[in-house]
């Protein structure tokens, strides 16, 4: 934690002078003392309760029954599962992400505290089933839902920086290894469902589906980074495939909280805490199939939309297309009369609707366009008439001047003849 920095003067009295060790490693030595210490005294109450247990009934069954029917020995066992717990998070983010970023950390905090909130809420509603299982299953879900957070920040980094190999092989392994667990999880609530019928593991089925149709959403988005990433110019086909992935994963997900809502409604009421995310689920939805439909639209109406630059076009673009940063021998131009490049501009409006320049609105049919083409006419129109005008009131406010200008003249000269005959008249 501390490093040694050479003294200039040491030459002369053969010192040296230690250096402040960083903050972050500081915190992480106090963090990494502080959970040691808790295992130390999580695992010497286990030992004691168990030791006690044993000492005191002798036998194996009486001393098991002791361990679970005792508050105190469940509380023991309980916590020290829950040290357990957050020793294998522990290390399974050293094996498959290492250490974290702080806005992964920030992440984390501010995730976990609606999951937590929002699951015990959801509890509630299953309060007459609450046991040591059902809290052990929503430890085992919040541990999920952590993992499924860090993989999908890993991806968003993936794509805006390179990484190793190492790094990228161990990023595959979480991704797959979070599919198979959401999966098996819900493979198991669903069996249970079958058997016993509605209880609190729909809640776990639904959210383990909910995180396996994440996991696979992040998993399509990381594989098309790393094929567009073979092609020398980028692969223009990536912003569609993706931009219909999300539709479909927006889609299944909506379709997920309907069913899961109507189910809980049907056997135990209005289920309160994922009203809010339906409503969210169904705005997004509807914003991704605003956008697929005017991308379609403007797709379709593309030549007459956005006309090919001239040469005066170009130049007063300087050739070169902003979005890709290389000089344009052919472009389409905006109504803004800005010009780029059709596959870079086809690209770019799958995302937004603006202009990349000056982000002014794109028209995405030809309504909007002409409409668009009478307001920059009438725009013009109005800045001719207010240049006209302000012409007019300065040549009007010049030959004010000038009058003066000459009136003041006449006036010096009427005084200097005046003048000069007093002069005359005094000889």
């Amino acid at each position: 934690a501390t490093s040694v920095r050479q003294d200039p003067r040491s030459s002369l009295r053969g010192a040296t002078e230690p250096e402040p060790a960083p903050d972050l490693p500081v915190r992480l030595v106090h963090a990494t003392m502080k959970l040691a210490s808790y295992a130390l005294l999580s695992t010497l109450a286990l030992v004691g309760t168990v030791g006690y247990a044993f000492y005191t009934r002798i036998q194996f069954y009486p001393a098991v029954v002791f361990l679970v029917m005792s508050k105190w020995c469940v509380l023991v066992l309980g916590n020290f599962a829950l040290m357990m717990t957050f020793m294998l998070g522990k290390l399974v983010k050293f094996v498959f992400l290492g250490r974290l970023r702080e806005p992964e950390v920030d992440l984390l905090m501010e995730n976990s505290r609606y999951a937590i909130t929002e699951t015990c809420l959801a509890l509630t509603i299953f309060q007459k089933e609450l046991n040591t299982r059902v809290i052990a299953l929503f430890t085992a879900l919040l541990f999920m839902k952590i993992f499924h957070w860090l993989s999908r920040s890993r991806v968003e980094l993936a794509e805006q920086i390179e990484q190793s190999f190492f790094t990228q092989f161990r990023l595959v392994l979480l991704l797959f290894s979070l599919i198979i667990a959401d999966l098996v999880g819900l493979g198991l609530c669903t069996m249970d469902y079958m058997a016993s019928g509605p209880s609190v593991i729909l809640l776990f089925g639904f959210e383990y589906a909910i995180l396996a149709l994440s996991a696979v959403s992040a998993s399509a988005r990381y594989f098309l980074h790393k094929i567009t990433e073979r092609f020398e110019n980028g692969w223009q086909m990536r912003t569609s495939l993706m931009m219909y992935i999300e539709l479909l994963t927006e889609t299944f997900r909506f379709a997920l909280y309907m069913s899961f809502f109507c189910i809980i409604f049907t056997y135990y009421g209005i289920p309160i805490h994922i009203t809010r995310d339906v409503w969210l689920s169904f705005q997004n939805l509807r914003r991704k199939v605003i956008a697929v439909l005017t991308y379609r639209s403007m797709i379709a109406n593309m030549q007459e939309l956005f006309p090919v630059a001239t040469e005066e076009d170009l130049e007063a673009n300087h050739r070169e297309c902003v979005i890709c940063r290389e000089s344009m021998e052919e472009a389409v131009v905006l109504p803004c009369s800005h010009a780029f490049h059709f596959p870079c501009l086809q690209t770019w409006l799958q995302q937004r609707q603006i202009c990349p320049t000056c982000r002014a609105p794109v028209p995405t049919n030809l309504r909007e366009a002409e409409q668009m083409a009478r307001e920059r006419a009438q725009l013009h129109t109005d800045e001719d008439e207010d240049d006209a005008a302000e012409q007019d009131d300065v040549a009007d406010d010049n030959a004010d001047l000038g009058g003066r200008v000459h009136r003041r003249n006449e006036d010096g000269e009427e005084d200097g003849d005046e003048e000069v005959d007093e002069e005359e008249e005094e000889d």
